[in-house]
């Protein structure tokens, strides 16, 4: 079992009815130069980034869409601070 889905679990243990509302408020930089990141860094922050967001959605949705409601919001760290 990953991260996320332990997480999801440890969710659903807390929350029976399941997920109404999913925030994604996941981010992870590196800093520095753009051209001094290697690939290994770059996959990482994929898999924080995108990967653990996507794979929570989909854990997330069939709960979401038995009950025929729910939100999923992605929440951008740059964005809610007015950072670019």
């Amino acid at each position: 079992m990953n991260e996320v889905e332990g997480l999801y679990n440890k969710i659903k243990d807390i929350y029976s009815d399941g997920i109404d509302i999913l925030v994604h408020n996941v981010g992870s930089a590196p800093g520095g130069i753009t051209e001094n990141i290697g690939i290994v860094i770059w996959e990482k922050m994929l898999r924080i980034n995108l990967t653990s967001a996507f794979y929570l959605t989909s854990l997330s949705l069939p709960g979401m869409k038995i009950k025929e409601h729910g939100h999923k919001k992605p929440k951008s760290f740059w964005k809610s601070t007015g950072r670019q």
